[in-house]
């Protein structure tokens, strides 16, 4: 039996927290506008931007690995596709965290604050769109022909889902 890729278990801890990071931002976004919280508590959102990213490049280097092993199997152009776009997301989410790094140090001027916690809320956007495609291209990997899985093809039905009556 072979060995269980890492690669797989590492994905979900950064997509999930890019795709909380957009509502985070909101949340504090508001609540800094209205005076509620301090531009500092925008830490928060580059915390969990910053964790996003490192399990982000974690998760690229096992799927590096992982890819260079399943080539042959899920051809070289889908791994290619898959690995441009964690590519994609890692800059997007790395531009993210430094946006949101930025806030707590941002003039208490409110037209330029609130300037700028739209941007990072525009940038956690772009983040988690390029996280859902990463995701999708990777789906496709897993799920469709040849993935490891095998649920892609037709073939590997199990019996009682086949229509053989």
């Amino acid at each position: 039996m072979d060995t269980l890729p890492l690669h797989p278990a590492l994905v979900h801890l950064p997509l999930g927290l890019v795709f909380a990071a957009p509502i985070l931002a909101v949340g504090l976004g508001i609540a800094v506008w209205l005076g509620k919280l301090q531009p500092r508590a925008f830490a928060a959102v580059a915390l969990s931007l910053g964790i996003a990213l490192a399990g982000g490049f974690a998760a690229f280097q096992t799927g590096h690995q992982e890819g260079e092993r399943r080539e042959g199997a899920l051809g070289e152009a889908r791994i290619e596709a898959h690995e441009e776009r964690a590519e994609a997301f890692l800059w997007g989410t790395g531009v993210a965290f430094l946006l949101a790094a930025a806030v707590p140090f941002a003039s208490r001027r409110q037209a330029l604050l609130r300037g700028g916690i739209a941007v990072v809320v525009a940038s956690t956007l772009v983040a988690a769109a390029l996280g859902i495609a990463t995701g999708k291209a990777g789906g496709e990997l897993a799920y469709g022909p040849g993935g490891v899985t095998g649920l892609g093809t037709p073939d590997a039905a199990p019996a009682r889902d086949r229509d053989d009556d």
